[in-house]
């Protein structure tokens, strides 16, 4: 979880978001409006209750294992993809340096997870 909140710092210091409606072409959202409001509310909201819902419930194991899989796999998009998209692969993109760290604490809880048998049965971190 720090290593998460690290990486939304870096994302919001960097300008991440910017660069990527750089990308897109569509432009950011008011970080202060509601939908917006409500989405982090319920995505932070939800990995928040992990330690609490894991091991007691599958819903907590699920939670568990998107938090795990959205660190260790989706995050790689800072390394791999949005360089290749920018046509600038060798320079830094905003968030970056976080992931070299953010990723291999997600693929430990996802080898974790998966070492426990099915990851949808009671799963308690070591």
């Amino acid at each position: 979880m720090v290593l998460s909140a690290l990486h939304r710092a870096e994302e919001y210091f960097k300008d991440f978001f910017d660069a990527l409606a750089g990308i897109t072409g569509v432009p950011n959202a008011d970080v202060a409006s509601p939908p917006v409001i409500l989405l982090v509310v319920l995505s932070v909201g939800a990995w928040l209750l992990i330690p609490f819902l894991t091991g007691r419930t599958r819903f907590g194991t699920y939670l568990a294992w998107t938090f795990f899989a959205a660190m260790g796999i989706t995050e790689l998009a800072h390394i791999v993809v949005f360089p290749l998209v920018t046509g600038r692969p060798f320079e830094y993109f905003p968030a970056m340096a976080s992931v070299f760290l953010l990723a291999p604490a997600g693929w430990w809880g996802l080898v974790t997870m998966w070492r426990q048998g099915d990851t949808m049965k009671r799963w308690r971190p070591v």
